[in-house]
């Protein structure tokens, strides 16, 4: 038994057979020159795509892709909220799943090639090394996904209510100056170190009487996360009421509270 024969008989027979297994894949996929048409090629490309698919999209859904990317040292920004819809939405998921997963068998299997690239003897299967690659680059999907839903927010939650103002198509309601102060200090507090997700929740009930419907549709979510998180503020409207800490007149429930 030869020195590389022996290590890889010292590792956990699953892993050992997994990895000889790889290196005659490889092997051959060279033998017919590497080619994209090749069918040995064409099956690994396939049981790689398919692996990082299910992989990534389990460790998005269990919120845990971004500590194995810190891990690596990917540092990207993300905010709870945003891994929160991630994490409560399979259509995000599958999109940066599709991004990252793609870029990332077509930059592994070019790099693949090379001779040096991988090896055998250092104990990381194919896929193993594949996951790797898939989380380098899940930052830039993350961010692909990330920078229109913050933008949409943004546009969403820009000039967050000030005062009662008439909205086009509806008359403006009759209030008292002390019914607007008291409703202005109130949603100051209630959205106090809120979201942007939930400040333009907020604007777009109070600016134009959206429903969840449409709500989720300007911001690019579902009626169901819109719904969880009019849940969570009312519930802290209720406490902070609750609580004497503002005072909550007739009129606001105008605000979906």
């Amino acid at each position: 038994m030869n020195a590389d024969s022996a290590a890889l008989a010292s590792r956990p027979r699953g892993s050992a057979e997994r990895l000889v297994a790889d290196a005659a894949r490889l092997q051959q996929i060279r033998k017919e020159g590497f080619r994209a048409d090749g069918p040995r090629y064409r099956e690994l490309h396939d049981e790689l795509w398919v692996y990082g698919w299910r992989v990534m999209r389990a460790w998005m859904g269990d919120g845990t892709v971004i500590a194995r990317c810190r891990l690596k040292n990917f540092r990207f920004p993300a905010p709870y909220t945003e891994v929160e819809e991630m994490m409560q939405r399979a259509d995000v998921r599958d999109e940066i799943a599709h991004t990252c997963v793609s870029k990332a068998v077509q930059s592994f299997l070019s790099d693949l090639a090379r001779q040096d690239f991988w090896d055998a003897d250092k104990g990381a299967t194919l896929r193993t090394y594949f996951v790797g690659r898939c989380l380098m680059l899940f930052g830039d999907a993350y961010r692909k996904w990330a920078g229109p839903y913050r933008r949409r927010l943004e546009a969403a939650a820009d000039g967050i209510w000030r005062g009662i103002t008439p909205v086009p198509d509806r008359p403006a309601p009759s209030l008292a100056f002390d019914q607007v102060v008291v409703l202005q200090e109130s949603l100051d507090r209630i959205l106090l170190d809120a979201s942007k997700e939930d400040r333009a929740i907020c604007r777009l009930i109070l600016a134009h009487d959206a429903t969840q419907e449409q709500i989720a549709e300007q911001l690019g979510t579902t009626r169901k996360s819109v719904e969880r998180r009019m849940a969570k503020l009312r519930s802290r409207a209720h406490d902070l009421a609750a609580a004497g800490v503002i005072m909550t007149p007739s009129v606001s429930s105008r605000a979906g509270w």
